[in-house]
């Protein structure tokens, strides 16, 4: 038992969570600093690409609904 209560008062650091990502380091913010990174999808180098692909997808899907309702009504 004072074993266990010694290693609580103890001041060594704590073991970090593995499951969390360690914290940014101050002034490491994204704001300003130019990089630019990849999205890791082939076929697509930014994600500005990956949105645009997004969008257009959904509005040619929007587009096709409403034609099938027409169509098929």
């Amino acid at each position: 038992m004072s074993e266990r209560r010694k290693r609580k008062t103890s001041n060594e650091p704590r073991a970090a969570n593995p499951a969390r990502p360690p914290a940014p380091e101050a002034g490491s913010g994204r704001e300003g600093d130019g990089v630019d990174e990849s999205p890791g999808l082939p076929g697509f180098r930014t994600w500005q690409g990956v949105y645009l692909f997004v969008f257009v997808l959904f509005v040619l899907v929007v587009a096709a609904l409403a034609v099938f309702s027409q169509v098929y009504a």
